[in-house]
């Protein structure tokens, strides 16, 4: 082997050594410092010493496999360095069920908690392993909803109080109390769809076609998709997941889905805004509701999101994963500063 072939077989397996440290979150900056080294010595090492490096190299790519049982293949860890090394890409992102299906046998063994990580979580992996973190979309949109009605909070003096208020206060609250309510039904339709991912991704037993498309919001037979209404997701995933006869939520029976489902035009009225009258022509309801908004109004969908979403997960997945991010308002009236931890 000729010494350029010697030099191009080391640099790509520093390539995939740190790329297996980093997936497996295992990474650190003594690991760091020996790939630099190794790549420093491939433009002046001799091949004596170019062959211990290799030697190195092979015994970090095992150490690293054997962490947590990396099945992922050389070649893509290859691809993954060697990208990084380009600069192609800073940090990537792999939701927690690619992870066990096809890249690790055992990651809770590097990481403590892994068990309880909903199958759609996004792993962030930095090659550098200086920003590792755990990214779940429900959680970010939750967080959104409680900093929007915080700032709804703290801002509401510029509304109720003569002499406080100003034209900019005024419109902030407002836009806050708008913020909230938006933020509220993302947060609940992202759980929702988190909800329906996870369970196609994981279930051990055949779900019909029929319902298969509900989860997938998909029409089979004209190949498109075929959006499924909120109301719908609310009653039909937890049925379907359940294998349920009837739905478990109802308004009847589940106050915090009534509250949510009897304020949506609200939402609709921020969302979808239109000068159109009803059909009687007498009154036009999205302007009137976009108007007579109030941060009592914020409050209730609020609440109401954090109590069905807490009550659908205890129903669907009781237990089986961490919710201890989700917490409700104080009660002074915000949320408490650990919503946002």
């Amino acid at each position: 082997m000729s010494l350029e072939e010697l030099k191009r077989r080391i640099m790509d397996k520093c390539d995939i050594a740190q790329a297996i440290y980093a997936l497996s979150w295992s990474i650190t900056p003594r690991h760091i410092e020996i790939f630099e080294g190794t790549r420093a010595l491939l433009r002046h090492g001799n091949r004596s010493q170019l062959e211990h490096a290799e030697f190195v190299l092979d015994v970090n790519i095992q150490t690293a496999k054997n962490a947590a049982g990396y099945k992922g293949g050389n070649d893509f860890a290859l691809e993954l360095g060697r990208g990084y090394r380009e600069g192609k890409f800073e940090l990537m992102q792999y939701p927690k069920v690619v992870i066990d299906e096809w890249l690790f046998e055992r990651y809770q063994s590097v990481f403590s908690t892994w068990k309880k990580i909903q199958p759609h979580g996004l792993i962030r992996i930095d090659l550098d392993g200086k920003d590792k973190d755990l990214y779940l979309p429900e959680a970010s949109l939750y967080e959104d909803m409680c900093f929007a009605f915080n700032q709804c909070w703290e801002s509401r003096s510029e509304r109720t109080i003569p002499n406080q208020r100003t034209k900019a206060g005024i419109k902030a609250h407002i836009f806050y109390t708008r913020a909230s309510i938006i933020s509220a039904y993302n947060f609940v339709e992202c759980y929702l769809n988190g909800l329906a991912f996870d369970f196609l991704m994981t279930a051990q037993r055949t779900v019909s076609p029929e319902d298969r498309d509900v989860l997938n919001e998909w029409d089979t037979p004209k190949n498109r998709q075929k959006f499924v209404k909120f109301r719908d997701k609310i009653t039909q995933y937890p049925k379907i997941i359940l294998k349920r006869k009837t739905p478990p939520f109802t308004e009847s029976s589940c106050p915090p889905m009534a509250t949510l489902l009897s304020n949506i035009n609200y939402r609709d009225a921020v969302v979808h805004n239109t000068p159109k009258p009803n059909l009687a022509g007498d009154e036009i309801p999205k302007v009137r509701d976009l108007i007579e908004l109030r941060m009592e109004d914020a409050g209730c969908i609020v609440d109401a999101a954090v109590e069905l979403v807490l009550l659908m997960d205890k129903t669907v997945n009781q237990g089986r994963y961490d919710m201890s991010w989700l917490l409700p308002r104080t009660a002074e009236g915000p949320f408490p500063a650990k919503s946002f931890a």
